[in-house]
């Protein structure tokens, strides 16, 4: 009994390391996308950012948040 109940609690951890791992990776890459997303927003033109309705003064204010920050 003590051989299932081990194996048991074995293959709860994996799966919980597992399902952490995977959240992990998608956080990172979340941030990166974020990053990525953002500095290119602060490169684009006046013009450019009119045709999305942006002023330059919103995009300065996004493009300035920590990757982390929504």
């Amino acid at each position: 009994m003590k051989t299932i109940q081990l194996s048991t609690s074995k293959f709860y951890l994996n799966t919980n390391l597992e399902e952490k791992w995977k959240a992990l990776k998608a956080k990172l890459n979340a941030w990166r996308v974020r990053h990525k997303t953002r500095a290119h927003l602060a490169r684009l033109d006046d013009r450019m950012l009119s045709d999305i309705g942006l002023s330059r003064y919103d995009a300065n204010k996004e493009a300035e948040k920590p990757f982390w920050e929504d």
